[in-house]
């Protein structure tokens, strides 16, 4: 997934699938990081508008923002995966901002509970997580 990985790197990841979250502004380790497999049966475009790919019937990731924060949320995969998230402000939806068929949403995220879907255009695979304040 994004290229080669040492043990290091594969240390960063233990214990990352499918965990949940709890951030606020200046939240620490940054960033936080997520792991887990692409997609399932439901339709992402039933969620809003720019929303695509195939996605799981619940969240892969639950987010709960405890103060205003800019954060900017990728996925890197070994498929064309997609990331949404719902939340207060409506569905966030991105396909390949990140590059190399990957998303990334970047945005002020206000306190709440959001749900995060990654999900695939075409074949489902494994993805990374990443989640980082914009300072």
């Amino acid at each position: 997934i994004g290229g080669s990985s040492s043990r290091n790197d594969d240390d960063v990841w233990e214990g990352t699938r499918y965990r949940d979250f709890t951030l606020g502004r200046n939240f620490s380790p940054d960033p936080q990081r997520g792991s887990g497999l692409t997609g399932g049966s439901r339709d992402a475009s039933s969620l809003g508008k720019g929303c695509v790919g195939k996605i799981d019937a619940s969240p892969d990731h639950r987010l709960t923002i405890t103060s205003r924060v800019n954060l900017r949320i990728f996925v890197q995969s070994d498929t064309d995966s997609t990331l949404v998230i719902l939340g207060p402000g409506g569905p966030r939806c991105d396909d390949d901002s990140h590059g190399m068929l990957d998303p990334e949403i970047n945005a002020v995220f206000e306190p709440g509970e959001y749900e995060i879907y990654v999900g695939h255009m075409g074949d489902m695979g494994e993805y990374r997580l990443t989640v980082t304040e914009n300072l």
